[in-house]
């Protein structure tokens, strides 16, 4: 059954989001990283692998090698070392080498692909909001999303699952915009200077590594991040999840190494577990996405998009959601008694149709 299109209520509330670009994110963080005083940053040097100490079961270090000119490498000490490398991982092709089992691995693909594009922002641009996201949604699963940025800029990106990916010509951009299920993007990428080329990115599937599984690990070793999990990056959460993960490793390390990798795993998975289940189940309402779709995840998914039905003129659900989308809130929180009572409320009348957003509304999808 195509689900209808339903836009969530626009009304004053106390949500907060910082529009910037990721480079002024990373490079405020990178400064105020190197101003403590036991952090030194090697540039344009690359880790090779970690070492390790077969008899003592550790790693002991990195090999690196720098990439301004010089082809010798060169061993670090470390009385730890963290893997933050990201979803190309080579951990578990390590840990093979180094005579321990390898994680085991959740993988749902969707072969999704996006399209990014900066534009120069005006005032008359979007109605004078800051942003809006088309979620996708049936029956083409098409999306797109528009934010403002420092500098007077826009960022515009627009993607597809399965394959059906936006073009990277001028003209072929504009269509995709101007298939979606509203025309707010389209009307501004026809019109708005662009300040960039076309800058493609694929992403092949949602990858989990249960490293918490695992009865033996190295000593002195940690994986981290994207390395852990990596999520479908339309939902968000990737940075959300690792700076929560960096508070669980404090928190570890605050109690001593001893055992360090049993403790962290187990509570990087409870960290993971919940945006697992958003992204999984989220991709999971594509009828062309392979994956098992549990009672839990069908009975889920069929109460979220009741619910966007009744956020659509109640602020209070529009709220909730927001908040569980973002990770401000646990997913169990849409589901306490007075809001199950207004999403039953809010579904007492026939839904329609709504093909256009009304000023500063915003637009969702498929299910959470």
């Amino acid at each position: 059954m195509v689900q209808p299109r339903f836009l969530l209520v626009q009304l004053p509330q106390q949500l907060l989001g910082l529009a910037i670009s990721r480079p002024m994110l990373e490079g405020n963080v990178r400064r105020r990283l190197l101003q403590l005083p036991k952090v030194q940053l090697l540039q344009r040097c690359a880790v090779l692998e970690p070492t390790f100490d077969s008899a003592e079961g550790r790693v002991t270090g990195v090999r690196v090698q720098s990439q301004s000119g010089s082809d010798a490498a060169r061993i670090l000490n470390a009385d730890f070392v963290v893997d933050a490398s990201g979803r190309g991982s080579s951990s578990p092709a390590w840990l093979d080498a180094w005579g321990y089992p390898d994680p085991r691995e959740e993988l749902i693909k969707i072969n999704l692909g996006y399209v990014t594009r900066l534009y120069r922002r005006l005032p008359e641009h979007l109605r004078g909001m800051s942003g809006a996201i088309i979620a996708a949604c049936p029956p083409d699963w098409r999306f797109g999303v528009i934010l403002s940025q420092e500098g007077g800029r826009w960022i515009v990106t627009l993607g597809g699952y399965l394959g059906d990916h936006a073009p990277t010509d001028d003209n072929g951009f504009i269509d995709f915009a101007r298939s979606l299920q509203t025309p707010e993007i389209f009307d501004l990428v026809r019109v708005a200077e662009p300040l960039c080329p076309l800058m493609p990115y694929r992403f092949s599937a949602n990858l989990r590594r249960h490293y918490e599984e695992l009865s033996r690990f190295p000593a002195g070793f940690l994986v981290f991040g994207d390395a852990l999990c990596s999520f479908n990056p339309v939902y968000g959460q990737g940075m959300t999840v690792a700076c929560t993960e960096a508070l669980a490793l404090r928190q570890c390390l605050t109690a001593g190494t001893q055992e360090i990798a049993r403790r962290f795993f187990r509570a990087a998975s409870q960290i993971i577990d919940i945006p697992w289940q958003i992204a999984v189940g989220s991709d999971l309402q594509h009828p062309r996405v392979e994956g098992k779709r549990t009672a839990q995840v069908r009975f889920v998914n069929w109460y979220i998009a009741k619910l966007y039905r009744a956020a659509r003129n109640d602020a209070v659900l529009a709220s909730r959601f927001l908040e569980v989308a973002n990770l401000m809130r646990q997913p169990a929180a849409l589901f306490d008694p007075q809001i199950a009572f207004r999403v039953w409320k809010g579904n007492g009348a026939p839904a329609r149709m709504i093909a256009i957003p009304r000023q500063g509304a915003r637009e969702t999808g498929g299910p959470l």
